[in-house]
């Protein structure tokens, strides 16, 4: 029977005693601090009334709470959850803590969080980030010097490593649990600590029970005398569950007396906790009727007060089991029914133990198909649970071998085979007194018959199991001492393996690994393994048979290995070897992961191109498509910061990630480039076109032309970064006063644009964190010339980087407007830190190249109306189509 419910709730007993803790936090008072340390006192009496009343102060008051009263309401609502069960409110609260913890100093809180946290997502399945929370939190209480703290967290992490069958982890634990409660003070921590301790020792690894047990009574006396209700109650059930295993009629007489000492209150129906227990022990008793009333009434109270389903489904194979030993399969296959989903959210261990139970029911029902698909469900679990278990193999052997106690049951299994040595010894003389002649020849020959029958009988056996093994598609095979190849093995295993000759008698190891692609080292293994598990004790199997293959290679093949022990009287009989080909399986599946590969980034392109204007997507990839094919785009790194700033405008980030990739290359690197360092760009522009043929009626109407429109546009591109940056737009103001906009001067002014906004943003807002951007664009023409002004409010010209630079130079530091102009030069940044949208000293440098190319004016100075930078060009309004060229 699934054992796990009895010990369940020990994982909830040693959050209570950190609680008083939580009033020694540093810092002023807060306003609900009082209330909180009240809750706090209160999870030993009454945890479902402080789940209750802490729930109903967060919805009443929560949005006045400082972050202090937050965490400390955090922790204290999800300890008492977790008394009675609710872990979804347990993860709840911790989520809520962890997201305000990092702003206040508080440890010994952020240590109870991440140990809560450990806990909950264990039952959530997820045992790697359990594991990380739990270091975490020991980590935590160890940098603080907190020993009360360290064995909160150690007792956690503890009860999870004996979950998880580490055994080591278990062991250096309560160690190291056994030299901290030396040194605390004989108080609440102290008697937790001893009574945590106890609990392991009375466990099946230890088998240390009456010291066990001693310490958690010792615990339960001073929980009684100081008060702590609930705390006392925990324990006692906690102990009537422990006795259901090895003292059942104990267990039945403590449960009956918490029930009466312990009455149902509104809150807390204490009576619910011990039901599990009382149905274990009457269980152990046989006595499986009232098994059945006190296990149904423990599943009805966790189906509809708690919502751990994982802990609900234990309970429920309880009664299935119990049905099963009523012989009253229908009721066992109509529960089990009840929790049919359970094996998709289960761990690995519950989802062994629910096929177990699917085959032995299927077993009682007579139905053999489904009784051996629940036995193969069961090998793939139990080899999948071998494979996650390899790497801490050495880990477990090493704990689970206590030297001291194993000498222990070595002289006491000498004394019992001298005594029985003894005691055959002194049978044999008697019957050989007693044994007449003739009644020996008559068992002779009633032997002799009996053995001619059995032996037909075995025949006929072997010929039908035989006659079974050759319609199995897969490699069955038995392994004898010495490593020999047993009678009796599928047909399918000689193709598997290559040979037409019999294999009986043969050595498995050259046949099965002769062509595998395997080290001789690791061969050598897996004959030392082999050779230590078979004909030898059944725990030899355990620390072993996770270093035998469960997957070869053999030419152009890949095999599957599972391998079963066939265990009597403790020891390994032989070995069931099953091989099955799964070559075209893992190459099917590699074919679908490249498939989803492919059309993930085809799907990422349209969705770029369909959100843009999809014309001049087209213009921007067909210009620099011809500068690829003429090969000249290496020559101009100002006009490629160009293109990558107008891809990123439009939404095509893709190709300004490969713009940028290329640009760095380009100035990088000391050598001139290769041939390859273009594929990448010319790899990305023909997956855009690719997408552009397949999308092209889709083409969106092209936007107005106009200042604001090519603003927006520009801005639309930025937000995604500006976001990211937690930057926000609080104003965006543009006053276009100019009348003459025409396709080919806005598409001179977005090379000049698109830079000078990505500047001000990146080197005004994203590099010094200021976060609440204001833009002012104007453009108006005057006296025959166009002026274009920007100005913003970020963190302005750093004027000492700026000095430092003009004298490094050689120029002077006196006239602002010429150290300004230093800004403009190709190759100059104020800051060193390259990114995406900054930082090579081209950005400026294109708005000057393209400010002479129409015989104009750029200049940069600090913003009159406040904090920030204004930036002004001009040039002169005929120089407009003079200069322009034509566009494509």
């Amino acid at each position: 029977m699934h054992e796990s419910a009895f010990i369940y709730r020990w994982i909830w007993i040693t959050w209570l005693w950190a609680g008083p803790m939580l009033l020694q936090a540093k810092g002023q008072p807060t306003p609900f601090a009082d209330k909180i340390a009240d809750f706090d006192e209160r999870t030993f009496i009454n945890p479902a009334a402080v789940v209750r009343e802490g729930t109903a102060l967060w919805k009443a008051q929560g949005a006045s709470m400082v972050p202090e009263d937050i965490v400390g309401l955090s922790v204290v609502i999800a300890e008492s959850a977790g008394l009675y069960g609710k872990s979804e409110t347990v993860w709840e609260w911790v989520q809520r803590g962890q997201a305000v913890i990092d702003r206040v100093d508080r440890p010994v809180e952020r240590i109870r969080l991440y140990s809560l946290a450990g806990v909950a997502m264990e039952f959530q399945g997820k045992s790697q980030d359990a594991r990380a929370s739990h270091m975490k939190a020991i980590a935590t209480a160890v940098a603080h010097k907190n020993l009360a703290m360290e064995a909160y967290a150690l007792e956690l992490f503890t009860y999870f490593a004996n979950r998880e069958a580490d055994y080591r982890a278990v062991v250096e634990n309560v160690k190291r649990l056994q030299e901290i409660y030396q040194q605390l003070p004989r108080g609440l921590a102290y008697y937790n600590t001893r009574a945590a301790v106890g609990s392991f020792f009375a466990s099946d690894f230890y088998k240390r029970h009456d010291e066990g047990i001693a310490l958690i009574k010792e615990a339960i006396a001073y929980f009684e005398t100081h008060d702590k209700t609930f705390l006392a109650f925990n324990y006692n059930n906690s102990l009537t569950g422990l006795y259901a295993l090895i003292k059942p009629e104990e267990a039945i007489r403590l449960g009956l007396q918490l029930i009466e000492k312990f009455p149902d209150t509104p809150d807390m129906p204490y009576s619910k906790y011990v039901s599990d227990s009382l149905g274990g022990a009457y269980f152990k008793l046989q006595n499986y009727r009232e098994a059945l009333h006190y296990f149904r009434r423990s599943a009805e109270f966790w189906q509809g007060n708690g919502d751990n389903k994982l802990y609900y489904s234990e309970l429920m194979f309880n009664v299935c089991q119990t049905y099963i030993k009523l012989k009253d399969y229908d009721k066992a296959w109509e529960t089990c029914e009840k929790i049919r989903d359970f094996p998709g959210q289960a761990s690995l261990s519950n989802k062994r133990t629910w096929y177990e139970l699917q085959a032995d029911l299927a077993r009682h029902r007579a139905q053999p198909s489904e009784e051996l698909r629940a036995l193969r469900k069961l090998v793939e679990l139990t080899n999948q649970y071998h494979e996650e278990q390899n790497a801490d193999i050495s880990q477990k052997m090493a704990a689970q071998f206590d030297l001291k106690r194993i000498e222990e049951q070595k002289n006491q299994l000498e004394l019992i085979n001298q005594a029985k040595t003894l005691e055959l010894e002194r049978v044999e003389r008697i019957q050989r007194l007693l044994i007449l002649l003739s009644i020996l020849i008559l068992g002779l020959l009633v032997l002799a018959l009996l053995y001619i029958r059995k032996r037909h009988e075995a025949l006929e056996k072997q010929k039908v199991l035989q006659e079974i093994l050759d319609t199995i598609n897969e490699g069955i095979v038995r392994i004898g001492k010495g490593r020999k190849i047993l009678p009796y093995y599928s047909r399918a295993t000689s193709t598997f393996l290559g040979r037409d000759d019999s294999l009986v008698g043969q050595e498995i190891l050259p046949i099965l690994l002769g062509h595998a692609q395997l080290p001789t080292d690791q061969i050598r293994v897996i004959e030392e393994c082999l050779n230590t598990i078979l004909g030898e004790h059944a725990d030899n199997w355990e620390f072993n048979g996770v270093h035998l293959p469960q997957q070869i290679k053999v030419g152009t093949k890949v095999l599957s290995l599972a391998w079963q022990p066939t265990i009597r009287h403790q020891k390994v009989e032989d070995l069931i070897l099953t091989i099955v080909d799964i070559s075209r399986h893992l190459e099917l599946e590699e074919e679908v992961r490249v498939e989803r590969k492919k059309n993930s980034a085809f799907h990422e392109l349209i969705g770029e191109l369909r959100r843009v204007s999809m014309q001049r997507a087209l213009n921007l990839l067909k210009d620099i498509q011809a500068r690829l094919q003429n090969r000249d785009i290496l020559k101009d790194k100002v006009w490629l910061h160009t293109q990558k700033g107008i891809a990123r405008t439009l939404g095509l980030q893709k190709l300004s990630d490969a713009i940028h990739q290329l640009e760095t290359s380009v100035i990088e690197s000391e050598a001139p480039l290769i041939r390859d360092a273009l594929n990448p760009l010319e790899e990305t522009l023909q997956n855009y076109f690719a997408v552009a043929q397949e999308i092209g009626p889709q083409i969106q109407p092209e936007a107005g032309q106009d200042l604001l429109a090519l603003s927006s546009e520009i801005l639309g591109g930025l937000r995604p970064t500006l976001a990211q940056h937690g930057i926000t737009l609080k104003e965006i103001q543009v006053v276009d006063r100019y009348q003459a906009w025409t396709e080919k001067r806005l598409k001179m002014l977005r090379e000049i644009l698109v830079h000078a906004i990505t500047n001000s943003f990146d080197h005004g807002f994203i590099r010094s964190q200021k976060h609440e951007a204001r833009l002012q664009i104007e453009a108006y023409e005057n006296a025959g010339a166009f002026h274009l002004s920007l100005r913003d409010n970020g963190s302005g010209l750093n004027w000492d980087h700026i000095k430092k630079m003009a004298r490094e130079r050689g120029l002077s530091t006196d006239d602002p407007e010429r150290l300004a102009a230093l800004l403009f030069e190709d190759g100059i940044s104020t800051t060193q830190m390259v990114s995406t949208l900054s930082g090579r000293g081209l950005g400026l440098s294109a708005i000057r190249q393209n400010c002479q190319k129409l015989d104009g004016h750029c200049s940069l100075a600090d913003n009159p109306d406040g904090p920030g930078t204004e930036m002004r060009l001009s040039w002169p309004e005929s120089s407009w189509d003079e200069r322009l060229p034509k566009v494509s």
